[in-house]
């Protein structure tokens, strides 16, 4: 196994810790991808990423996605 296969395995599975971590702090609000990625992550961590993280949470059983979904103004 590549040492960089190893250190991205092990940066999203932190990832998915952080993100997990703060979904159990706050059970009773809904956050979208986008917002996860604002409160937690600096921009060099890439959208995709945190939607993948969020993706295999839900998967796991971890996270419940809602099935309603807000709107949102986006832009100015």
């Amino acid at each position: 196994i590549s040492t960089d296969l190893v250190r991205a395995k092990a940066s999203s599975t932190s990832q998915d810790a952080i993100i997990l971590a703060h979904f159990n702090a706050h059970p009773d609000t809904p956050y979208s991808p986008s917002d996860i990625h604002t409160l937690l992550f600096t921009s060099a961590t890439p959208i995709t990423s945190v939607r993948r993280s969020i993706s295999s949470l839900t998967r796991a059983g971890h996270l419940i996605k809602l099935t309603r979904s807000e709107e949102r103004r986006v832009g100015k």
